[in-house]
């Protein structure tokens, strides 16, 4: 069960790392919106079980000491819960153990250079526990603003 649990929360720490929002404005988005759209779309992704988006969320850069091999080995364990048949049924877990992530009292603070972000807290629950998430966002050469890391309190 704490397997299944473990994957449960990376799985939405990967949500929380996918979203890429288009923006319409006239206006320039600031990076703390751009990051908090990412954060969006990344949670909404992860719950609805679209696996296969959420390494769009990720940066080349990203290192996790719980993750081998970096973004890489985060495919490869996105990979593996696909094949112990978590990836297809998360929706269905989601619901069952009443899984929630929260970014209401979440805050997007930039760096000064404005190539690094983080956003804290984000609160993950479901019925087995809960758990306080910062992820850490990098601006990509590209522009994006993609997760490079995270920090997990909890589980």
């Amino acid at each position: 069960m704490k397997s299944v649990t473990r994957v449960l929360v990376v799985l939405c720490v990967v949500g929380l790392l996918v979203t890429a929002g288009c923006a319409t404005s006239v206006k320039k988005p600031k990076p703390e919106e751009l990051v908090m759209q990412q954060t969006k779309g990344l949670v909404a992704d992860v719950l609805a079980g679209k696996a296969d988006v959420v390494l769009n969320y990720v940066s080349e850069d990203f290192s996790h000491p719980d993750v081998d091999g970096g973004k890489a080995g985060l495919a490869n364990y996105i990979e593996q819960g696909k094949q112990m048949g978590i990836v297809q049924d998360f929706p269905k877990l989601v619901t069952e153990h009443n899984a929630k992530v929260v970014l209401d009292g979440a805050k997007v603070t930039v760096s000064k250079d404005k190539n690094t972000a983080s956003i804290y807290p984000i609160q993950a629950s479901a019925n087995e526990g809960s758990a306080t998430v910062e992820l850490l966002f990098k601006k990509d050469k590209d522009g994006v603003w993609r997760i490079c890391g995270a920090n997990v309190e909890g589980i």
